[in-house]
């Protein structure tokens, strides 16, 4: 047997209906004190006290479950042990937790509380805990793992969208260089043939000038 476990309770609020301990301890006044700054509308909250860590699931009516166990409790053990307790109170009482004076079902519910803490006290139920908590550990890495080889098939994605803009820029770019040689070659004849017309004219006229006009007499 573990020793997880040392003290849990079933409340209205402030007022404690039902709770069970093992052996004496100040864990009672832990969690009175507690129960007096418990948010009603948060469903589940975790804390540590002292040597101890307490769990709480709250509802709507303002039932409260507590537990209280060492540190070394596993977890997911402990919010077993809550959702078992709730279960089990709620098939038994329904909802007339919110009529119940302090400590009146000590005597009809203790006797399931300490049933439960027989069984999450035992071997058996750390083992599960411990079993249940590494396929979850593993469920989680896995997960991890597949979300992040998604974002790399994401990032390998976009880098070929990527190159696939660069190339069609560069394809793009080419085009218009080739554009531009074209008319710069264009432009470069065009001058030469303009420059031969301007020289033709100025020989034609040099040549006129000298052979006398354009009967061209001092040539014959």
């Amino acid at each position: 047997m573990t020793d997880y476990f040392k003290y849990a309770l079933v409340a209205n609020g402030t007022v404690i209906i039902c709770d069970f301990q093992p052996n004496q301890s100040n864990a009672r006044n832990i969690a009175q004190k507690l129960l007096e700054t418990i948010d009603t509308r948060a469903e589940k909250s975790y804390g540590e006290q002292g040597q101890f860590v307490y769990e709480v699931r709250a509802e709507p009516d303002k039932m409260i479950y507590l537990v209280i166990t060492s540190k070394d409790c596993i977890p997911t053990l402990r919010g077993q042990f809550l959702d078992d307790l709730k279960r089990k109170w709620r098939a038994k009482f329904g909802n007339r937790g919110s009529t119940m004076a302090a400590f009146s079902q000590n005597a009809v519910f203790g006797p399931t509380i300490e049933l439960l803490f027989g069984t999450f006290n035992s071997e058996r139920s750390k083992k599960m805990a411990i079993a249940k908590a590494n396929i979850q550990a593993a469920q989680d890495q896995t997960a991890q793992n597949l979300s992040l080889a998604l974002e790399r098939g994401e990032q390998l994605e976009i880098m070929s969208v990527k190159a696939d803009k660069i190339k069609d820029s560069a394809k793009a770019f080419h085009r218009e260089a080739s554009k531009v040689k074209s008319a710069m070659c264009w432009q470069k004849y065009r001058c030469f043939v303009f420059i031969g017309l301007i020289v033709a004219i100025l020989l034609f006229v040099i040549i006129t000038f000298a052979c006398g006009g354009f009967s061209y007499k001092n040539c014959k």
